[in-house]
C-alpha cells in the first residue's frame, strides 16, 4: 500500500470520505466529473468492500470473531475478578507455616518472604 493509499488518519477524514460516498451515491451523474483512472479505482475498491471474495470476507470475519472474543473474555475477567473469591484467594496470607508441616529452614524462609511481599502487595 503506498502512502497515497492510506486511509483516513481520523474519524474526521472518515466522515467527510463517507459524506462523499454517499452524495456519489445520491448524484451518479457527479461520477462523470471524475478522470477515468479515478473512476476505475473507485468502482474496483467499491467492489471489493460490497463483494469481497471468498479469502477476504473469511479473513475479516475471522479479524471480528478474534477482537469480539477477546472483549468479551476482558470483560469476563473483569467480573470475575472483581465478584469472585479471586481477590480473596490472592488475598490470603500465611505468614507461619503449621509447625506439623515438616519444611526445611529453606522452605520456611521462601514462605516468611512471600507472606511479607504480599503484606505490601496483597494484590500480587
Amino acid at each position: 500500500m503506498s502512502s497515497d493509499d492510506e486511509g483516513p488518519s481520523n474519524s474526521a477524514d472518515l466522515l467527510r470520505l463517507l459524506a462523499w460516498l454517499e452524495s456519489l451515491a445520491n448524484e451518479p451523474e457527479a461520477l462523470g466529473e471524475l478522470d477515468d483512472e479515478v473512476l476505475g479505482r473507485l468502482r474496483i475498491a467499491a467492489g471489493r468492500i460490497a463483494l469481497p471474495d471468498r479469502l477476504e470476507r473469511r479473513r475479516f470475519n475471522q479479524i471480528r470473531r478474534r477482537a469480539r472474543a477477546a472483549r468479551v473474555r476482558r470483560r469476563d475477567e473483569a467480573a470475575l475478578e472483581a465478584t469472585s473469591n479471586r481477590a480473596r484467594k490472592r488475598a490470603l496470607a500465611f505468614p507461619v507455616a503449621p509447625a506439623r508441616l515438616g519444611l526445611s529452614d529453606t522452605h520456611r524462609r521462601l514462605l516468611a518472604h512471600q507472606a511479607r511481599s504480599r503484606e505490601t502487595d496483597p494484590v500480587a
